[in-house]
């Protein structure tokens, strides 16, 4: 009984002494699994080669379009000018591992392979703001972000007051034998966007086409469509703050009448300019 005791009383108090200890993380530990992550998953890994695991099934390709600021709608370009920011999700089971402490890395876009997506509808070079690098998780699921400010062609009716304007997600290298756009993993959102006061975002829309066989005869190229429903407010065209603005000349608002008695203003002095000097000749 005496040594049954003893030996309870002893585990007890090794148990107690353990539950005190605290393991402290060792941040070597870290970087050793990081360095060796990169050493495994980048050994004999070839950036040029897409990573279609369900051969011959696309690569699936989210696509989520952040409308982050609305700058400007020309009515007689038919243009829009907007920033975004574009993240693209795809998998690569190539870059796969499993974690212990490491369950993300960020590389350089050039080490991997991307998609070559472009902006279909795009009327000028679009302005990279920031493109950092890609995240890959431990799943291999990748993910690539960045911001444009970019000038999109936009078919406009200068007698309404509301105008769809769309963003063009496309690639003209790859069709969709290659890679597809996967609908349930892409979304386009607006409401966060910054518009100028002549503009409002009523309504957002998205769909997915696949209709450019000019590209390449019996291959077709898909697109992903983000459309923004704008309205013209009519506010502060010309510097007012009113919503009485008028776009078109014969306007009775006050900017109007206050140039026009500018306008006379000057006629009459002016003429009493002339007149004076045309005085002054006779009198001599």
């Amino acid at each position: 009984m005496m040594e049954y005791t003893v030996c309870t009383v002893s585990v007890l108090f090794i148990l107690a002494a353990g539950a005190k200890v605290k393991t402290t993380p060792n941040p070597n530990t870290y970087v050793e699994e990081a360095i060796q992550i990169f050493n495994t998953i980048f050994h004999k890994y070839d950036l040029n080669v897409p990573p279609r695991k369900n051969f011959p099934d696309p690569l699936w390709l989210g696509v989520n379009v952040h409308v982050s600021h609305v700058t400007s709608l020309n009515l007689i370009e038919q243009s829009l000018e907007s920033t975004i920011d574009l993240e693209l999700t795809w998998d690569d089971n190539r870059l796969g591992w499993y974690p212990q402490n490491v369950y993300e890395i960020a590389v350089n876009k050039d080490t991997i392979w991307v998609p070559d997506i472009s902006i279909d509808n795009a009327i000028d070079v679009p302005a990279l703001i920031d493109d950092p690098r890609v995240v890959i998780k431990h799943e291999g699921r990748m993910y690539w972000h960045r911001r444009f400010k970019i000038k999109t062609s936009c078919v406009t009716n200068a007698t309404a007051l509301t105008d769809d304007c769309e963003i063009v997600i496309g690639s003209n290298l790859l069709n969709d034998r290659v890679v597809d756009f996967k609908m349930n993993d892409s979304s386009c959102d607006p409401s966060q966007a910054v518009t100028s006061h002549e503009l409002r975002i009523d309504d957002v829309t998205v769909e997915k086409r696949g209709e450019r066989r000019w590209l390449k005869d019996n291959v077709t190229f898909p697109e992903y469509v983000c459309t923004l429903r704008l309205t013209r407010t009519g506010c502060c065209s010309n510097g007012g703050d009113s919503g009485e603005t008028s776009y078109f000349l014969g306007s009775n608002n006050d900017n109007t009448n206050g140039g026009a008695r500018d306008q006379i203003t000057k006629f009459v002095l002016a003429l009493f300019t002339l007149l004076s000097m045309k005085l002054r000749i006779m009198l001599v």
